[in-house]
């Protein structure tokens, strides 16, 4: 089987060498910081620490991207601590896409029954698809892109 290739129809949103354009959700702004050690790709990635509480944090592109019905968004996730999310039918791990820092969809992609060894994974979301869970009225061109953890325990580093 040949190797796919891709010729148009991806952009890069960030990738996450710098808090600049990040903003936390559900509090704790300070709390985000540069993560060397845990990179995917290039030298960082962005880092929270998400206690027993609802937390994330998303970053604004700027503007709008309109997206197709088929469009999808591929967001890449570490949690470091792959028991402490809430079960998946309860939001443990979020991806979250929105036109406002207060009007988003989020879509639950996973949980502690479902991720259990920790590692990076991709989840590939649709922002035309029912969301599990909205913030405010989201529009049709999202421009916030983001990861949000219902956690269980306390924690002492990032971990998300």
């Amino acid at each position: 089987m040949a190797a796919p290739s891709y010729a148009t129809d991806l952009t890069d949103i960030t990738l996450s060498e710098s808090t600049t354009g990040w903003a936390a959700l559900g509090g704790g702004a300070s709390g985000l910081s540069l993560e060397p050690d845990f990179t995917i790709q290039g030298s960082n990635c962005i880092a929270k620490q998400i206690k027993a509480e609802t937390k994330g944090h998303h970053y604004n592109y700027g503007s709008g991207i309109a997206m197709g019905a088929d469009d999808h968004v591929f967001v890449w996730n570490y949690v470091s601590t792959p028991g402490t999310p809430d079960l998946l039918a309860n939001g443990g791990i979020r991806v979250t896409m929105g036109t406002g820092s207060t009007a988003r969809k989020e879509f639950y992609v996973a949980g502690s029954d479902t991720y259990f060894r920790g590692g990076w994974v991709c989840y590939p979301v649709r922002y035309s698809q029912t969301a599990d869970a909205t913030s405010g009225s989201p529009g049709a061109n999202p421009q916030y892109f983001g990861i949000v953890m219902k956690g269980t325990v306390t924690v002492k580093a990032p971990n998300m």
